[in-house]
């Protein structure tokens, strides 16, 4: 049996439908291929994100080609069957320490044909991923973590358009980024004030000569909040983790508000 080198191509939608599917999925248009958290500055500045818009104009046209997209996305999703993922599987086999037998094989080729992973993510590019990541030979898990972020993908899309050939769906259009870039002052000055409030954390006389900390509110617009935090994340150091974990929370929160 004979796998395929690498992904199949993804339906093509119109374009109207393709924004309804994208925006029915919160996909970023133009950004890298990386955690949001991880992007720079240039690289959020040209990402555009799809907010919700009305999509009272879709015409029956639009949610037929919809429906064409639906069922092309339920083909790439044809689970595997035992015989190819066992086709997939032997050559990993001869890569890992602990080489199974022909029977164990067959039984895990079974145990994983049970979690439908999709045939089309069964490549010759998957399997050179899991040769280098695996060490072992794969559990059932193992395989699912590998290859199932493709299937979730592509079962996002497949419910996103039937949603659209259904007709009555919100869609996206492009907007600038939703996080709104402070200028250096306005950095400088979220940075001085996320300081003062640090500074303002004394100490006063607490239960049985304990200390109590004593917290004054500072309150910060969202943006501001993010600079300064990207300021921190920057300079690295002692907090910088917290405040980079901090700081995707705060950017899928104000991205939130900012669709709503």
């Amino acid at each position: 049996m004979t796998l395929p080198l690498s992904l199949p191509a993804e339906p093509q939608l119109p374009p109207v439908v393709a924004a309804a599917v994208a925006g029915l999925t919160g996909r970023v248009v133009g950004g890298p291929d990386k955690p949001m958290a991880q992007w720079s500055e240039a690289e959020r500045e040209r990402a555009m994100v799809l907010a919700p818009a009305d999509l009272s104009q879709l015409t029956p046209a639009d949610r037929r080609e919809a429906e064409i997209g639906a069922d092309r996305f339920a083909a790439l999703l044809r689970p595997a069957t035992v015989a190819e993922i066992l086709a997939w599987l032997m050559p990993i086999n001869a890569g890992v320490r602990n080489v199974q037998g022909e029977e164990d094989l067959r039984i895990a080729s079974t145990a994983i044909a049970m979690l439908e992973i999709p045939a089309a993510t069964l490549t010759v590019a998957a399997q050179r991923d899991a040769l280098r990541t695996w060490q072992f030979f794969p559990s059932a898990a193992d395989v699912a973590k590998l290859l199932e972020p493709v299937a979730m993908r592509w079962r996002r899309q497949m419910a996103a358009c039937q949603e659209v050939a259904r007709g009555a769906v919100t869609t996206g259009t492009p907007l600038p980024n939703p996080w709104p870039r402070a200028t250096p002052e306005e950095a400088r000055n979220a940075a001085a004030q996320v300081a003062e409030l640090k500074r303002s954390l004394g100490e006063r006389p607490g239960v049985a000569g304990r200390p109590e900390r004593m917290t004054v509110a500072c309150p910060l617009a969202p943006h501001h909040l993010i600079a300064a935090y990207e300021q921190t994340v920057a300079r690295g150091g002692e907090g910088a983790e917290r405040a980079r974990a901090r700081l995707a929370i705060l950017r899928r929160q104000h991205a939130s508000e900012a669709r709503a």
